[in-house]
């Protein structure tokens, strides 16, 4: 009998090493698992700003030069009043911060932000930007500038420079 009961405890105690073994064993597979679900995630949220980012930029472009034509068409009117419309109605669009026109000297002429207007464009960002001669596309950390060079019948009448905020997206 003694070696019955020596046997069950011995049997119980190989028992409870199993159930355990396994009980760690599933743990460790769900933690890998939800580590792998994480890590897709992360990389899905990564692919659909990417996405984001590259379609605002699409899109910035396709409305900047249509804006461009209406500014220079107002412009060689002098009609600067419509500009500043055009300006103040887009940049009440969700994303758009601020939008400029820079003058050939270099000066703002217009913005959306008044404080900058009348100032030099040095003063606020560097002028290597405005050396494009055709719509152009900057993107840092937060933010999307497009540049797009206003031009007259054989001169610059100025830049636009329109500067959107990136949309973030997160889990």
């Amino acid at each position: 009998m003694s070696k019955k009961l020596g046997f069950c405890w011995y049997l119980v105690f190989i028992l409870i090493i199993v159930a355990a073994g396994m009980y760690l064993w599933g743990y460790i597979k769900v933690k890998q698992m939800e580590k792998t679900v994480k890590e897709k995630e992360i990389v899905m949220v990564e692919r659909a700003q990417l996405m984001v980012n590259e379609n605002a930029q699409n899109l910035l472009k396709a409305t900047a030069l249509p804006l461009v034509w209406a500014v220079r068409k107002e412009m060689m009117r002098g009609n600067f009043e419509q500009i500043n419309e055009y300006m103040e109605r887009l940049v009440q669009e969700k994303g758009f911060k601020t939008i400029l026109l820079v003058d050939a000297s270099l000066k703002i002429l217009l913005s959306t932000d008044k404080s900058m207007q009348g100032h030099r464009f040095a003063d606020y960002y560097p002028v290597e930007i405005l050396q494009v001669n055709d719509i152009s596309i900057s993107v840092d950390s937060f933010n999307i500038r497009v540049i797009a060079p206003v031009m007259g019948l054989d001169s610059r009448l100025g830049t636009l420079v329109i500067e959107y905020q990136l949309e973030n997206i997160s889990l």
